[in-house]
């Protein structure tokens, strides 16, 4: 997984884990240093108690205190920390300029991992530096190109860097599962391609076949005689036939949903999807939470905080998941028994789907909200709509109230002008 080091560059954590994960940074460049200071020696990257350092410079800037690193002439400028994935993520990284003269204190620029980097993926970051002070523990602040100001004569170290880690185990199995399938589904859609080109090519290499398609008239028209009465009969009994309108209705969903998973399996639907699914990814990879479901880099995040992060968090999104939630645990009365079995497993997401929404309000709701979708004929209770309720109905009537205030005094106001204004009789 690692690229070939040299030696010197190369450095493994104090940790007793086998290491699963790098940190690759390539010293760019420092700009802008004080005019008083030497020509740097090296810079140095430490991780997890681990170091490695450059060589100098491979040139000086001809109008500024500023020096190009690279690895011209053997100086290199790539350095390697290799550890495990999870303690990498929660590291924090720290620059060290050092300069040829050691009276002059080096300069420093830290930030932590979790905040600027993600899992493979390559940052080009613009780090300031400042004089290193023993006493002083807070971060050093940095900022990223797309920020900094290109007029601003601060120090600064610029570097490329990238942490390299491992799926999840899990994660790593089902890549591979639908690699294989997807393999499958290609192969067999290549040799399905191949008999439809065939099958249409019948027809002029048999111009009898083309008989076989005159009784599909007169079956198309009794059809569509015998459409009006069937559904009549429907209407009349819709009572009695609801359950197995339900269940056929059932079933089409799962042939459709089938259906559309084998044509997303395909070539030309993965496409059609990659569209798509690619940007929801990609936003979902860039947070913490992501992060932590894809990657090896700390404990797995719960349920709840997947629920949190897909769950929407404003006044009218609440509102409408929620009334959703009721009526999806509501549906199971179309089907007496059936039904039932079905909130086996919605009695458990919907729980903790309450918790993602409302625990900061009503931490409680859960747990009536589990008890009320597993026990039997209580589904009917809006579980989800009383959280809303709770969290923001305070909010609404204390603006009624101030509503209905302000209208009383503007009545108030109108009426006594009115009578201020009154003709007195004479």
């Amino acid at each position: 997984m690692a690229d070939p080091m040299p030696p010197s560059l190369t450095a493994n954590s104090p940790s007793q884990a086998q290491p699963n994960g790098r940190v690759k940074a390539t010293v760019l460049s420092c700009y802008d240093l004080p005019d008083d200071v030497a020509q740097p020696d090296s810079v140095i990257l430490e991780v997890l108690g681990a170091s490695v350092g450059t060589g100098p410079p491979l040139a000086r800037h001809k109008d500024r205190n500023s020096f190009k690193f690279g690895n011209n002439g053997g100086n290199a400028n790539d350095l390697l920390v290799q550890a495990t994935l999870s303690e990498l993520y929660d590291s924090v990284v720290t620059f060290r300029v050092q300069f040829s003269d050691k009276q002059q204190p080096d300069l420093v620029a830290q930030f932590h991992m979790s905040n600027r980097l993600q899992v493979n993926e390559t940052k080009w970051l613009i780090l300031n530096l400042r004089p290193d002070d023993k006493k002083e523990k807070t971060l050093i602040s940095s900022c990223d190109d797309s920020n900094s100001d290109s007029n601003n004569s601060a120090p600064t170290l610029r570097v490329k860097v990238v942490l390299n880690g491992p799926y999840r185990s899990e994660v790593a199995s089902l890549i591979s599962v639908f690699s294989s399938w997807f393999s499958t589904v290609d192969h067999v859609s290549s040799n399905l391609e191949s008999s439809v080109d065939a099958l249409k090519k019948l027809p002029a290499q048999i111009p009898a076949i083309k008989y076989l398609l005159l009784p599909i008239l007169p079956m198309t028209v009794s059809l569509v005689a015998v459409l009006p009465i069937v559904l009549g009969v429907l209407v009349v009994g819709l009572p009695l036939f609801l359950p197995v309108i339900a269940m056929l209705l059932v079933t089409s969903l799962g042939v459709a949903a089938v259906g559309g998973l084998l044509y997303c399996s395909t070539a030309t639907g993965r496409q059609s999807m990659l569209v798509f699914l690619h940007p929801i990814f990609t936003t979902f990879l860039a947070t913490p939470t992501g992060q932590k479901v894809i990657y090896d880099v700390g404990p797995r995040p719960s349920p709840k905080n997947l629920a949190q992060f897909l769950l929407p968090d404003d006044i009218i999104g609440k509102l409408i998941t929620s009334l959703v939630m009721d009526f999806i645990g509501s549906t199971s009365y179309l089907l007496p028994i059936v039904g039932e079995g079905f909130d086996l497993v919605w009695a458990p997401l919907y729980g903790i789907c309450i918790a993602a929404m409302y625990d900061d309000t009503t931490p409680n709701l859960k747990y009536v909200a589990f008890a009320e979708e597993i026990l039997p004929f209580t589904d009917v209770i809006p579980s989800a709509t009383f959280g809303w309720l709770k969290e923001f109905g305070p909010t609404f009537l204390d603006q009624g109230k101030e509503t209905v205030h302000h209208f009383t005094v503007m009545a108030r106001r109108e009426r006594s002008a009115l009578n201020n204004h009154q003709p007195t009789k004479s």
